[in-house]
C-alpha cells in the first residue's frame, strides 16, 4: 500500500469520530494551547503548539516547537523547543 493511501472498507483508525478521513499528515497537538509545567525559565508560562519533532534523543522520542502567548516586547512571537513531557493541554 502506498503511503497516504486510504484502506477500504475504512478501518476505524482512519476515520475521526465525526466518520470523516484524517489526513495522513495531520497532527492532533497543532495549534493546541499548552501550559509549561517542568521546572525552567518558561515554567507557568502558556503557549501554542507549532510543530512536533519525533525522533529525538528524549525519554518519549518526541519533542514540541512552542510560540508563547504572553507578550514580550524584546522578542515577539518567542518560540522554544521542549520536551513532550514539559507540558499539558490548556483548557
Amino acid at each position: 500500500m502506498k503511503i497516504g493511501a486510504a484502506s477500504y472498507p475504512p478501518t476505524p483508525q482512519a476515520m475521526g469520530s465525526t466518520g470523516h478521513f484524517f489526513k495522513v499528515n495531520q497532527n492532533p497537538w497543532l495549534n493546541v494551547h499548552v501550559t509549561v509545567v517542568k521546572s525552567g525559565p518558561h515554567k507557568g508560562y502558556e503557549a501554542v503548539v507549532k510543530n512536533i519533532i519525533p525522533g529525538q534523543a528524549s525519554f518519549n522520542k518526541l519533542r514540541l516547537e512552542i510560540q508563547f502567548l504572553h507578550f514580550d516586547p524584546s522578542s515577539p512571537f518567542k518560540t522554544a523547543i521542549v520536551d513532550y513531557d514539559d507540558v499539558v493541554e490548556s483548557m
